[in-house]
C-alpha cells in the first residue's frame, strides 16, 4: 500500500494523506482545481492537475526535448539543454565574450602576439653598425624579429633607444669593451628599430646579431 498525498491548490491547510494501492490516484475529470498536486510515496513520482487530466510533473518543461539518457526529475534540466542547443554563433564571431588579453599594454592581435617558446633553430645575421654622435639605427625595425644582441666593441660608452631616437646619457647604455644588450622572445623582445649615439668623437662600432 502506498501513502498517497495531495495538495490542493485553493485549501490552506496541511495536505491530505491516505492509504491505498500504488495504483490509485484521483480520477480524471474530478472536482480538484487546476494546480492541485498529488505524489505517491512509493515511487516518488508527483502529478499535476490541469483541470481535466493528471500530468507528471516532470513533463513542466513545455516545448523542450530531454537530451538523450535523460529521465525523471531531472526535466528541468532538458529545458537548459534545448535552449544551449539553440544558442549558433555567426560565421567568423565563434567567441563568447572578449578575453582582453595583452602584451605590453596591448590587445594581443596579429602585431602584437602572444609570446612563444620557439624549438629549433633560427636564422641569424651578424652585421656592424656605425655609430656617431647623432642618434642612427643600429637595427631596422622586423616583425619577423625573435632574438637580437648588440654588443659594444669600441672604447667609448654608447647608449641605445627602442622605437625612438638615441640621446647620449638617456636609455639603455652599452659600456665600452663589450657592453650589451640581448633581446629574448618571451621577456624584452621588442620588432621595432634600434637607435643608438654615443657622445664621444669619431665613429664606433656595434655588433649586431638577430634571429628569425
Amino acid at each position: 500500500m502506498a501513502k498517497i498525498r495531495i495538495w490542493r491548490s485553493n485549501v490552506a491547510d496541511l495536505p491530505q494523506e491516505w492509504m491505498g494501492p500504488t495504483a490509485d490516484k484521483p480520477a480524471d475529470g474530478t472536482d480538484y482545481p487546476a494546480g492541485t498536486t498529488y505524489e505517491d510515496t512509493d515511487t516518488g513520482k508527483e502529478y499535476k492537475y490541469d483541470g481535466a487530466v493528471w500530468q507528471p510533473k516532470e513533463a513542466g518543461a513545455t516545448g523542450v526535448t530531454m537530451p538523450t539518457g535523460g529521465s525523471g526529475k531531472l526535466g528541468w534540466l532538458s529545458g537548459i539543454y534545448d535552449r544551449l542547443s539553440k544558442v549558433v554563433l555567426a560565421a567568423g564571431n565563434a567567441v563568447i565574450g572578449k578575453v582582453g588579453l595583452q602584451v605590453a599594454g596591448a590587445d594581443v592581435s596579429a602585431a602584437n602576439p602572444v609570446p612563444t617558446t620557439l624549438t629549433g633553430s633560427l636564422a641569424n645575421t651578424h652585421t656592424t653598425a656605425t655609430i656617431t654622435t647623432a642618434s642612427g639605427t643600429a637595427l631596422a625595425a622586423n616583425a619577423n624579429r625573435k632574438y637580437a644582441l648588440l654588443v659594444n666593441n669600441s672604447d667609448t660608452v654608447m647608449y641605445i633607444k627602442i622605437g625612438v631616437a638615441a640621446v647620449a646619457n638617456q636609455g639603455i647604455r652599452l659600456n665600452a669593451n663589450g657592453g650589451s644588450y640581448e633581446m629574448l622572445i618571451g621577456q624584452n623582445l621588442d620588432i621595432r628599430a634600434i637607435n643608438a649615439v654615443h657622445a664621444g668623437s669619431g665613429n664606433k662600432v656595434l655588433l649586431v646579431s638577430e634571429g628569425v
